[in-house]
């Protein structure tokens, strides 16, 4: 189909056909014939791979998932007005629609939406509810090259989030956050499950990811002050670490339990 709504200035744009493929719920659109393919073929992988590493059943979707893939924010900008990658859940048509930047330089993108998804997709089956900082924390870390440049930005910016507010707030307040803001929850969500998951296990990771847990009792802590140094000091050694480059990659590398 050709793409509607798009400017005179456009005309090369307003001729754009799409491919598509469809593979159980998910309906694949691409610009880009190659790099369509390559999601055809490597999509139940791909998913298989971000529950798996965390520990989770490789569950069946239940949600149809619609992906518009562009190869350049720029195409997606005309496109879509829409200038990064990102989705949005259609509760009541039951659809997950996904705006994607993909191309060969950066495959492994996609597999942070894929975590996401799978997290929307694992509170339908299974009628859980997590936290907002369980839905912005594990997606980031499902690409290494994506924690490092969170670990850089952290420490530049040298600041570390008040584990009160990290666990607490909701997606109404999280809206309304400056942009700067969002980013630093985001990147504070993403290190707090990572501290939980290399320094507690894989088991108490998930017990942490209801919304209703007490994550200080569940590991152990006498209160939330106890658990909120624990997060500063990690904060800071694990920070430290990377800037002297003796953080092995490994450490960022989420795997299941053996």
């Amino acid at each position: 189909p050709t793409v509607k709504g798009i400017k005179s200035s456009d005309e090369d744009l307003s001729k754009i056909s799409w491919n598509r493929w469809t593979v159980d719920k998910f309906s694949i659109h691409s610009i880009d014939k190659d790099i369509g393919t390559y999601l055809y073929k490597n999509i139940k992988d791909i998913k298989k791979e971000v529950l798996v590493k965390w520990g989770l059943p490789n569950i069946e979707f239940n949600h149809e998932i619609r992906i518009f893939c562009c190869s350049s924010e720029e195409n997606l900008q005309k496109l879509f007005n829409i200038n990064k990658s990102s989705f949005e859940f259609k509760e009541d048509k039951k659809i997950i629609f996904v705006w994607l930047i993909l191309n060969e330089s950066n495959l492994n993108s996609f597999k942070s939406l894929m975590m996401s998804i799978s997290l929307i997709e694992l509170e339908f089956k299974y009628n859980y509810s997590f936290p907002l900082w369980i839905h912005r924390g594990m997606p980031s870390l499902c690409d290494v090259n994506k924690t490092k440049e969170h670990l850089e930005y952290m420490y530049n910016a040298n600041k570390t989030g008040r584990i009160k507010n990290l666990i607490i707030l909701e997606q109404s307040e999280y809206d309304d956050l400056e942009d700067n803001s969002k980013k630093l929850f985001d990147i504070n969500s993403s290190i707090l499950c990572l501290m939980i998951r290399k320094e507690f296990g894989q088991n108490n990771f998930q017990k942490c990811m209801l919304k209703n847990v007490k994550i200080y009792q569940q590991l152990g802590f006498k209160d939330l002050d106890s658990f909120s140094l624990k997060y500063r000091y990690y904060c800071h050694y694990l920070l430290d670490d990377y800037k002297k480059n003796i953080l092995p990659e490994e450490y960022l590398n989420i795997k299941p339990k053996k």
